[in-house]
């Protein structure tokens, strides 16, 4: 079997999880020295999540 699609969804799920680890002192950071940190990584956690969702739906209407 090809497990290109599920190193895929792991790659991004890993992704999303790490962006999203970073996303909470971010925003601390941001409310605290009013810097613009939170600003750069919201688009990668979304992003990266985001392609994890359309990989798993794409593999689940594949033809098994």
């Amino acid at each position: 079997m090809d497990e290109t699609p599920d190193t895929l969804v792991a790659a991004c799920q890993v992704a999303g999880l790490v962006a999203a680890a970073l996303l909470l002192p971010s925003v601390l950071v941001d409310q605290v020295f009013g810097t613009h940190v939170l600003s750069v990584m919201l688009p990668t956690s979304l992003a990266a999540f985001a392609v994890g969702l359309i990989v798993k739906v794409w593999k689940a209407q594949e033809p098994r």
